[in-house]
């Protein structure tokens, strides 16, 4: 779509040819803000009026204070801070063979990821995703992922004592805004624990924190948990 956009008010953009639209893309639901609201206006300018940016080296309380709340409506004990979601999923996936690395499994480090999903475009989020049309071009990919339909007697063929992770997305953005349901987010966290209670289920998503958080409310006990700006794991 070939759009220039020269201005906005609140949730309406206006081309360079006079029209009109509602922005329901919203960044590709990594910036749900708006445009121009006058409440966030006055906080950006405070934020600007004050310290920009420091390395995480040292203690930031704003960053503090968003990683509380963060765990405070979610499962998680701990935030770490990243740059973008690709990061964030390489960053889970990480934190998974690491698991199983310092408890001496160094052999389990394959992941299994789910048909239509999307998790970046680094080389390992593209090998992750497995979707033909972003990985033409860009092999040799890294290897260790294991691409299947969302089905427990396809997870059940292929899991195993080499399953280091299962990385899903409750709410696919790339294959068209696909809902999984709760329970089969349950089955795949019991198999998990029957092999071990080793695998950690990893879930990605690519929209709003709060709402996803909500949806995420659901019995399975996660282990890692990513958003397009953060990665929160237990």
């Amino acid at each position: 779509m070939q759009l220039s956009v020269l201005q906005h008010l609140f949730l309406l953009l206006y081309d360079s040819d006079g029209g009109k639209y509602l922005d329901f893309a919203a960044g590709i639901a990594v910036n749900v803000l708006g445009h121009g609201h006058p409440e966030i206006k006055k906080v950006m300018h405070e934020a600007i009026d004050n310290v920009w940016h420091v390395s995480n080296l040292y203690h930031i309380p704003e960053q503090q204070k968003l990683a509380k709340k963060l765990c405070d409506i979610s499962f998680a004990d701990k935030v770490f801070f990243c740059n973008s979601g690709a990061e964030a999923v390489e960053g889970a996936i990480k934190t998974s063979r690491k698991y199983h690395f310092e408890k001496g499994d160094k052999d389990r480090t394959d992941i299994i990821t789910f048909k239509n999903a999307f998790h970046g475009r680094t080389l390992a989020t593209l090998a992750a995703g497995a979707n033909p049309k972003h990985t033409e071009g860009f092999g040799p990919l890294p290897s260790g992922f294991e691409n299947i339909e969302l089905s427990q007697q396809q997870l059940e063929e292929k899991i195993s004592n080499k399953t280091a992770a299962v990385l899903i997305e409750p709410i696919q953005g790339e294959g068209g805004i696909r809902l999984t349901p709760k329970e089969d987010l349950q089955m795949i966290r019991d198999l998990t624990s029957k092999h071990g209670d080793e695998d950690i289920t990893l879930e990605n998503k690519q929209s709003y924190i709060q709402q996803m958080l909500q949806y995420m409310n659901h019995d399975s006990d996660d282990d890692v948990l990513e958003d397009d700006e953060k990665e929160e794991a237990r």
